[in-house]
């Protein structure tokens, strides 16, 4: 549903639930999610960026490697900078 519901509200609820799965399942959905480019600047959803970073940080913190993928991945420009300070911080 991450990557091919066309609904920006479907992918809200989907991202306030997947800060609550497990670190190791969430790569495959934040990458679903981070590709969603119209999600930058959506009047119907403006706060899905904050809700995939809120997803992502403690993937980010947890595994750099899947951090510098996510980063590569990511067509979401607020969500790229809050990654790359994530990782620039060191901690």
């Amino acid at each position: 549903m991450a990557a091919k519901d066309k609904s920006p509200i479907v992918r809200l609820y989907l991202a306030a639930a997947l800060q609550r799965t497990p670190l190791a399942k969430r790569t495959a959905v934040l990458t679903a999610f981070l590709a969603h480019a119209e999600d930058a600047e959506d009047a119907d959803a403006p706060n899905l960026p904050h809700l995939y970073w809120y997803a992502t940080e403690p993937v980010i913190a947890a595994n750099k490697t899947t951090a510098i993928q996510l980063l590569a991945k990511t067509k979401i420009p607020k969500v790229r900078q809050f990654i790359t300070r994530r990782l620039a911080s060191g901690k």
